[in-house]
């Protein structure tokens, strides 16, 4: 940053008020525990990019696949990238709708859990940061 003020050519009294403010920033408290933070939330193996649910329609012919399709199955396609070794990988599973609800009230019960344990750290007068 400091180089950013030697481009400007920002010299003398100016410089020794930019370089005091910077120094007061960079040694905020908060800023210290939310770098931690965005450090050890990082600090897996894999890093969630992004999920996405593809949704199928596949038909289901009978002996004569020259006629429509007697029924239909939908399937849904869970679809999860992340990032490991710093490349991008898709991790792709097959879901039906009981399995969508399970991951529903797996997922609900997480955020409940959260919740939880936010207010436990609130009542201790602990900050929860990047909840």
């Amino acid at each position: 940053m400091l180089e950013a003020l030697e481009e400007a050519e920002v010299t003398g009294k100016k410089r020794e008020i930019a370089e005091d403010r910077l120094t007061k920033l960079l040694t905020l408290p908060e800023l210290n525990v939310a770098t931690k933070a965005i450090h050890l939330k990082l600090d897996h193996e894999r890093l969630l990019a992004q999920p996405r649910i593809l949704t199928d329609a596949r038909p289901i012919y009978g002996p004569d696949v020259s006629e429509a399709p007697l029924a239909v199955l939908i399937t849904h396609t869970l679809k999860l990238s992340y990032y490991q070794d710093e490349k991008q990988v898709d991790f792709y599973v097959v879901l039906d709708d009981d399995d969508i609800s399970a991951l529903e009230e797996v997922l609900q019960r997480a955020k409940l859990k959260a919740r939880s344990l936010r207010n436990i750290f609130q009542a201790a007068n602990l900050k929860v940061v990047l909840s």
